[in-house]
C-alpha cells in the first residue's frame, strides 16, 4: 500500500511538474513572439524614420542627394553610439530601458520633422531659394538626427537581450534573431513607404502613424513585464486614442504652419510630392510662385525679364534661323514666351516632371497656360536623356533652361554623356544653349574650376564653345562654326521684329566686347576644371563648393585642395596607406577578437556603400530616384534579412563558422567589382526603353549585395560567441558587433557623399572599399 501510494503521488508530482514546464514553455513561447513582433515594429519605424526625414531635408536643401548619405551616416554613427551606450548600462532593468527608449523614439522622431523644415533658417539664416553647403547640410544632420538614431539604436541591444531571457531548447535567441526581425521590419516599412505611405500621407501623417506603432509596442512590453501596472498602462492606452481620434487634424495643422515657416511665411496653396520631387506654390497677392525640392522655379505672371530675355534672344540670335527648338526642363515661366518671338515653326518642351505643367493648368495663372496653349508649343512629359535617345528628330537649338548641376538629377544635364546626346540630335548648324553663374568682377578659385569645368566638358563634345560673361555666363556649342558678332545679332534681331525689345546695339556689344572675353578666359585658368561625367560628377562637386564657400570657407578650401590630386596619385597613396595599415595590423593588433571587430566594421561601410552607390547610379541613369527610394532601400534590406536567416543554413554546411565568414569576405570583393561592370553596362542600356528590366536588374543586385553583407553579421556574433570572455553578456556582445558595423557605415556616408563618389568618381571609391576588404581578409588569415 506505502509502495503503491508512493508510486502515485510520483507520478502526480511528475504529472505537475510536467504541466508547470509545459506552462513556462507556453509563457515563454508567447513572450518570444511577442518580443519579435515589437522588435518588427522599431525597425518599421526606423526605415520609415530615416526615408521621411531624408524626404524632408532634401526639400529644405533643395533636392540635395548629398543628403541621403549625411542623413544615413548621422544616424548609423548615433545608433552605434546608443548601441554600445545602453550594452555597457547596468543600473537599470533591461525590461524598463526598453520600454523607455521605444517611448522615447516616438516622441523625438516627430520633434525632428518639425524643426527639419526650418533648421537652415534657425541656424545659418537661409532664406528660401538660397542655397546651402556641406557644411550646413553636415551639421543640420547631426542636429536633427541625432536624438532619433541615438534612440533608435539602444533598441538593438535591449531587444537582442529580452529575447535571450526568454531563451529555450527549441527557441532561437539572441542578436541573430533580432536582427533578423528588426531587418524584416524594415524592408516591410521600405516596400510600405514607396507603394502607399510617399503616395497618400504627407511626413506628420506618417510621423503620427510610427507614434501610434510605437505606443502599441510600449503597450505589449507593459503587459509582458509589468502586468500589474494598470493605471500606467491605462494611460498608454489614453494617449493612443487621443492621438488616433484627432490624428488627421492635428497633423494637418502641423503640415500648414510648419510649410508657413519654411517658406518665410508666405501663403502656401499648393503642396505635392510626386515621383520625382517635391512641388510647393506660394501666392502673395496675384503673383504665384513655384518651389520645386524647395528651389524657386518661376514667377507668374511677373517673371525675370531680364535674365530670361538675355539668355533666350542672346542664344537664339547666334543661330542664322532657328525653326525647331528643343527645350530641356525649366521652359514654362518665361523662357517659351521669349523663344516665341523668333517665329519658330515648332517648340518642343520636355519635362521630367509632367506634374508641372498639369498644375498651371489648375491654378488661376495667365503667363504659363498662355504659352502652353501656343500652337508651336509640344510638351512632352519625359526624362531629357530618354528623349534624346528615342527621337530620331533634329533641333537647330537645344536650349537647357535654368538648371544648375547641383543636384545628380540636374548634374545628368550636364555631363559629357548627355552633350553627346544632345550633339547627335542637331542639324548642321545647331547650337546647344545653357547658362550657369558667373561674374564681371572677379570669379574666385570655385567658381573658375565649375566655369572652366564645364567649358572642359563641352569642349570634349563640340568644335567649337564660346562663352558669354555675365552675372550669368551663356555658354553656346556646336560641331559647326558660328559667329557672334554684336551688329550680326542685331541683324538678326531686326529681321524678327525684336528690335523693341530691351536689347540695343550698345547692349550687344557691351556684352560680347573681346576685351570681357579675354578676362573671362583669364580668370578661368585660376581654378582646375575636369571633364564632368555621369560616374566622376565633378561638376556636381564644384557646384556644391561653389555655393557653400560662403557658409564654410575652411571646408571649402580643403575641398578644392583635394581636387588638385589625380585619381592616379589617389590611389598610389591608397596604396601606400594599405601597405602601412597591414604592417601596423602584423605588429601591434594581432588578436582574433579585435580582427573580427575590423572586419565587421569594413562590412559596415561596404554595406552602406552598396546602399548608397545604388541611389546615386540610379539617381543619374534615370532621375526619379525620388519614388524609388524606399524600394531599393528595402530591397537591399529584404536581402540582408534574408543573408541573416540563412547564415544558420550555410554554417552548418561548413566545418567552422571562420570559413563561411572568409568565404563572405571574399564574395564582397567579387560584388564590387561585379557592380562596377553592372553599372557600365546600365549606362549603355539607360533610356533605351529597357528602363523596367534595368530597375529589376538594380533591385536584383540590391538584394544580393544585401544578402552577403546580412550574412555577415550574425555569422560574426557566432564566432564572437565562441571566442569572446565568457562573462561577456549577449547586450555587450551585441553592442560591440552592431556599433562597429554602424561605425562603418557612418564613416561610408561621409565619405562617399561629401568626398569620394562626386569627387574620385565611381571607380575609385569602389577600388578604395576593395582594398579595405583585401585587407580585412589578410587580417583573418594571419589570425589563424
Amino acid at each position: 500500500m506505502y509502495g503503491l501510494w508512493t508510486r502515485d503521488t510520483g507520478c502526480l508530482a511528475l504529472k505537475k511538474k510536467q504541466e508547470v514546464k509545459n506552462k513556462d514553455f507556453q509563457n515563454r513561447s508567447s513572450y518570444h513572439r511577442v518580443i519579435k513582433s515589437v522588435i518588427f515594429i522599431t525597425g518599421l519605424g526606423g526605415i520609415v524614420g530615416q526615408l521621411i526625414l531624408i524626404r524632408e531635408l532634401m526639400i529644405t536643401f533643395y533636392g540635395n542627394e548629398l543628403t541621403w548619405g549625411l542623413v544615413l551616416a548621422s544616424w548609423l554613427v548615433f545608433e552605434a553610439a546608443g548601441s554600445f551606450t545602453v550594452s555597457h548600462v547596468k543600473y537599470f532593468k533591461n525590461s524598463s530601458l526598453y520600454i523607455i527608449f521605444i517611448i522615447l523614439y516616438a516622441l523625438f522622431l516627430p520633434l525632428a520633422l518639425y524643426f527639419s523644415r526650418s533648421i537652415d533658417v534657425y541656424l545659418f539664416h537661409i532664406l528660401p531659394g538660397e542655397t546651402a553647403g556641406l557644411f550646413q547640410l553636415f551639421i543640420s544632420s547631426l542636429i536633427l538626427v541625432g536624438p532619433v538614431s541615438f534612440v533608435h539604436g539602444s533598441l538593438f541591444p535591449l531587444a537582442a537581450e529580452a529575447l535571450s531571457e526568454v531563451k529555450t531548447e527549441s527557441l532561437s535567441f539572441g542578436i541573430g534573431p533580432a536582427y533578423i526581425w528588426e531587418t524584416a521590419g524594415t524592408l516591410t516599412g521600405g516596400v510600405m513607404f514607396t507603394l502607399v505611405l510617399a503616395r497618400f500621407f504627407h511626413s506628420f501623417q506618417i510621423g503620427m502613424g510610427i507614434i501610434l506603432l510605437h505606443l502599441i509596442g510600449g503597450l505589449i512590453l507593459l503587459g509582458i513585464y509589468y502586468p500589474d501596472y494598470k493605471k500606467l498602462k491605462l494611460i498608454f492606452l489614453s494617449i493612443f486614442c487621443i492621438l488616433f481620434v484627432s490624428g488627421i487634424f492635428l497633423t494637418n495643422i502641423i503640415q500648414d504652419k510648419t510649410l508657413e515657416r519654411q517658406f518665410s511665411g508666405q501663403n502656401v496653396v499648393f503642396y505635392e510630392n510626386t515621383a520625382y520631387g517635391n512641388i510647393v506654390v506660394t501666392r502673395e497677392r496675384e503673383e504665384h510662385t513655384f518651389y520645386y525640392d524647395g528651389r524657386p522655379l518661376f514667377t507668374d505672371p511677373a517673371y525675370d525679364l531680364g535674365g530670361v530675355a538675355d539668355f533666350v534672344h542672346l542664344s537664339l540670335t547666334a543661330h542664322q534661323k532657328p525653326k525647331n527648338i528643343l527645350v530641356l526642363g525649366g521652359g514654362i515661366g518665361g523662357i517659351i514666351n521669349e523663344v516665341v518671338g523668333h517665329q519658330p515653326e515648332s517648340i518642343t518642351y520636355v519635362e521630367l516632371d509632367g506634374r508641372l505643367p498639369e498644375i498651371t493648368q489648375k491654378l488661376p495663372l495667365s503667363l504659363v497656360p498662355r504659352e502652353l496653349a501656343l500652337p508651336q508649343v509640344n510638351v512632352i512629359q519625359a526624362d531629357a536623356r530618354f528623349y534624346l535617345r528615342q527621337t530620331e528628330k533634329k533641333y537647330d537649338l537645344v536650349i537647357i533652361g535654368f538648371l544648375e548641376p547641383e543636384t545628380l538629377q540636374t548634374n545628368r544635364l550636364f555631363t559629357r554623356e548627355f552633350f553627346s546626346l544632345a550633339a547627335d540630335r542637331l542639324k548642321e548648324q545647331g547650337l546647344m544653349a545653357f547658362s550657369l553663374p558667373g561674374s564681371l568682377t572677379y570669379l574666385g578659385t570655385e567658381l573658375a574650376s565649375y566655369s572652366r569645368t564645364m567649358q572642359l566638358t563641352a569642349e570634349d563634345v563640340f568644335q567649337q564653345v564660346s562663352v558669354i560673361p555675365g552675372e550669368r555666363s551663356i555658354y553656346l556649342a556646336s560641331n559647326s562654326s558660328f559667329e557672334l558678332n554684336p551688329q550680326l545679332l542685331w541683324n538678326r534681331m531686326e529681321n524678327r521684329g525684336l528690335q523693341d525689345n530691351f536689347m540695343s546695339p550698345g547692349y550687344l556689344e557691351y556684352r560680347l566686347s573681346q576685351e570681357r572675353q579675354e578676362w573671362f578666359l583669364g580668370e578661368l585658368q585660376e581654378g582646375r576644371g575636369e571633364i564632368n561625367s555621369d560616374l566622376r560628377p565633378v561638376g556636381f562637386f564644384q557646384a556644391l563648393n561653389y555655393w557653400g564657400r560662403t557658409f564654410a570657407p575652411r571646408l571649402q578650401e580643403y575641398l578644392f585642395r583635394l581636387q588638385q590630386y589625380s585619381e592616379v596619385e589617389f590611389l598610389g597613396g591608397l596604396i601606400v596607406l594599405c601597405v602601412l595599415v597591414i604592417i601596423l595590423i602584423r605588429l601591434f593588433f594581432f588578436k582574433k577578437s579585435r580582427v573580427l571587430i575590423y572586419a565587421v566594421g569594413t562590412t559596415g561601410m561596404c554595406a552602406l556603400a552598396f546602399d548608397l552607390l545604388i541611389l546615386f547610379v540610379f539617381q543619374t541613369l534615370f532621375g526619379f530616384i525620388y519614388q524609388m527610394m524606399g524600394l531599393l532601400l528595402a530591397a537591399y534590406m529584404g536581402g540582408m534579412a534574408g543573408g541573416a536567416a540563412l547564415e544558420p543554413y550555410f554554417s552548418n554546411r561548413v566545418s567552422s563558422p571562420d570559413k563561411l565568414f572568409k568565404s563572405l569576405e571574399a564574395v564582397i570583393i567579387l560584388l564590387l567589382g561585379l557592380f562596377f561592370g553592372l553599372v557600365l553596362i546600365m549606362q549603355q542600356l539607360a533610356g533605351t526603353g529597357q528602363t523596367a528590366v534595368l530597375i529589376m536588374s538594380f533591385t536584383i543586385f540590391a538584394v544580393l549585395s544585401g544578402g552577403v553583407t546580412g550574412m555577415e553579421f550574425p555569422a560574426a556574433a557566432r564566432i564572437r560567441e565562441s571566442t569572446g570572455r565568457k562573462e561577456e553578456s549577449t547586450k555587450i556582445r551585441a553592442g560591440l558587433l552592431y556599433g562597429a558595423d554602424l561605425l562603418g557605415g557612418w564613416l561610408a556616408g561621409i565619405l562617399i557623399s561629401l568626398l569620394m563618389f562626386p569627387l574620385l568618381g565611381l571607380k575609385m571609391t569602389l577600388l578604395f572599399l576593395a582594398s579595405l576588404k583585401v585587407i580585412s581578409l589578410l587580417f583573418l588569415f594571419m589570425g589563424e
